[in-house]
């Protein structure tokens, strides 16, 4: 479930996760006013990371700070009693010496390919090499991944696939219209 489905819904989430694969400002609060975030988090168990955007062409300090943030909101957030999935991002190689640092070997990850051209073949190399590395580096049991993944990926590690929310809308529009009778 995303965030800020989270602030609307009144119903408990009865089995998965809080994400933040959507615009930063979305969850700026996680970080802000993380006390505040805390009294809306409270009705559920399981929290993913937020993902905090690393842009290529940000400089590195600015990426170091997003990686601290989203590994800051996760400790907090399991001495506060979450179950917590780190959420895993990088943008090129030289992000690999932070961006997996912290993180637990052979566990459960999440990541998300949201915002990322796959079909365009210098993001594709990056997201691949990344991927690559951070299988090389974690050796995780399972990655939760929010959006396609390339095929690659599935050669290298288990991955549970989530659509967006916008395939979910989509897909529910197409099965509605299936369903759809006119009456003549």
């Amino acid at each position: 479930m995303p965030y800020r489905t989270r602030v609307r819904s009144q119903q408990e989430l009865a089995d998965g996760a809080v994400h933040f694969f959507l615009d930063d400002y979305r969850f700026e609060t996680v970080w802000n006013r993380p006390r505040k975030a805390l009294e809306a988090l409270a009705p559920y168990e399981i929290l993913l990371t937020p993902d905090f955007s690393l842009y290529r062409d940000w400089p590195l300090s600015l990426q170091i700070y997003n990686i601290y943030r989203s590994r800051w909101c996760g400790c907090f957030w399991q001495s506060k009693g979450f179950t917590v999935l780190p959420t895993i991002s990088w943008s090129t190689v030289e992000s690999y010496d932070f961006c997996f640092l912290g993180l637990p070997g052979r566990s459960i990850v999440a990541i998300g390919t949201v915002g990322v051209n796959l079909d365009q073949p210098l993001e594709y190399q990056l997201f691949m090499d990344g991927f690559r590395e951070m299988v090389y580096q974690l050796q995780p049991s399972l990655i939760l991944c929010y959006g396609p993944a390339p095929d690659a990926c599935f050669e290298l590690a288990e991955i549970l696939v989530y659509p967006t929310r916008w395939q979910g809308i989509r897909s529910a529009r197409r099965s509605g219209a299936n369903r759809r009778t006119r009456v003549i």
